[in-house]
């Protein structure tokens, strides 16, 4: 079972330039490239990173989110407190999970380990799984 998401992470870097990772999309890049100065946004094929000049960034975010779901900011923080990117299978979710629950158990840290919890009832949501569904 996993929570496939069209979303895009949206986040502004240390230079103030708008980032944009999203799922390829013909559309959202030809969109960009028409609305956007050539020399105001540039792609990474490493990353596969938007990266947008500031003067931008209102008009690139509108296009992001007309074409995509915005990942949420509580979302994220769900996924690093599970020590997962991202997006991350739920079969994955669940496994550092557990394992992370042990872990913090074993060494009685009771705060760690209904923060993991927290997050991990996040990303279920997300995905809108009923709880019971990811034991069957």
């Amino acid at each position: 079972m996993s929570c496939e998401r069209q979303e895009a992470v949206l986040w502004e870097d240390d230079a103030a330039f708008l980032c944009i990772k999203a799922p390829y999309s013909e559309a959202f890049n030809r969109e960009l490239r028409n609305k956007i100065p050539g020399d105001m946004l540039a792609f990474s094929r490493a990353d596969k990173v938007w990266r947008i000049n500031p003067a931008y960034k209102d008009v690139a975010r509108g296009i992001a989110t007309s074409n995509f779901a915005e990942f949420p900011a509580n979302l994220r923080e769900a996924y690093r407190a599970l020590w997962l990117v991202e997006g991350a299978p739920i079969e994955v979710v669940q496994a550092s999970y557990r394992e992370l629950v042990s872990m913090y158990k074993s060494s009685e840290d009771e705060a760690a380990v209904q923060r993991v919890a927290l997050a991990f009832r996040t990303i279920k949501a997300s995905c809108n799984l009923p709880l019971r569904s990811l034991y069957d």
